[in-house]
């Protein structure tokens, strides 16, 4: 007596085992979702340091580029903001350091006058991690790990890696005088560029701008161009120089920035420096 016009269910086996499929996962409109304030919900998802990007080199398996990079790292951690689009990267050169980079991670957001409630991680971050569960307990985090077969529960941090990547990828590109083991800086800076990005789901602005209610000011942020050579002084005000036909500039390579100064590469030593703006 009740007019069906389709089924739900595939009479046949064989056809519900060979054409079953699960339909995509679709966000939430912006309209439904709440407006949470910074930081109150992080998600965490790591990446390289699986095997599984490089073959073996300097004698050990190392990923992304096939190197180390330039601080020995392998790998690392993205931290998003899932109320305003922020991705905080860290790297690591072992996985035990996960509990060092959560608690660095978790003072620089008190610094910045937010505190995190909630963390959603994958198991292989906080599974029988002691230390991890000691420092959720002192914040006041809970945390909520994803269920089994749900990829969408982690979906914000499973984006993150993937824009981060692409930002990075592009600044190793842009840069093909540089050294592969600069994808490190690349990676961190990558973070530094995401908050200044407007955002659709905040309605255009930027993570900068969600965060301090003002918008971005580039030239403060001393925001460049990765692999762009650049002049640095490297002796101090009151120090004399050898001869009067002494150059008095190094040249170096602007690789990113760190709190309220550059870095720098200096490729005859391979190493990163930090320097004033000024």
């Amino acid at each position: 007596g009740i007019n069906v016009k389709h089924r739900f269910n595939e009479d046949c086996i064989v056809c519900a085992k060979a054409k079953f499929r699960v339909k995509p996962f679709r966000p939430v409109p912006g309209g439904l979702r709440p407006k949470l304030p910074s930081y109150f919900e992080v998600q965490i998802d790591g990446f390289g340091g699986q095997r599984s990007m490089g073959a073996s080199a300097m004698g050990g398996t190392v990923d992304l580029f096939n190197v180390k990079s330039v601080s020995g790292a392998i790998g690392g951690y993205v931290f998003k903001c899932v109320s305003s689009g922020s991705i905080v990267p860290m790297l690591y050169s072992s996985k035990a350091q996960f509990p060092l980079l959560l608690r660095k991670f978790l003072l620089g957001v008190i610094m910045k006058g937010h505190r995190v409630r909630v963390i959603r991680a994958t198991d292989s971050e906080i599974a029988n991690n002691a230390a991890v569960d000691a420092i959720c307990t002192e914040h006041d985090i809970e945390i909520i790990s994803p269920s089994a077969g749900t990829p969408e529960d982690m979906g914000h941090a499973e984006k993150a890696v993937g824009d981060i990547l692409r930002l990075a990828r592009a600044f190793m590109i842009g840069a093909p005088h540089l050294p592969p083991s600069l994808w490190g800086a690349a990676v961190m800076y990558a973070g530094v560029v995401n908050e200044i990005l407007p955002k659709a789901p905040n309605g255009g602005i930027t993570p900068y701008e969600y965060h301090t209610h003002r918008p971005p000011d580039l030239t403060r942020l001393m925001i460049g161009v990765f692999g762009c050579p650049c002049e640095v002084v490297r002796k101090a005000k009151d120090e004399k120089y050898d001869d009067k036909m002494q150059s008095r500039t190094v040249s170096m390579y602007y690789v990113g920035t760190e709190n309220q100064s550059a870095l720098v590469y200096l490729p005859n030593k391979r190493r990163i420096y930090v320097i004033s703006r000024r």
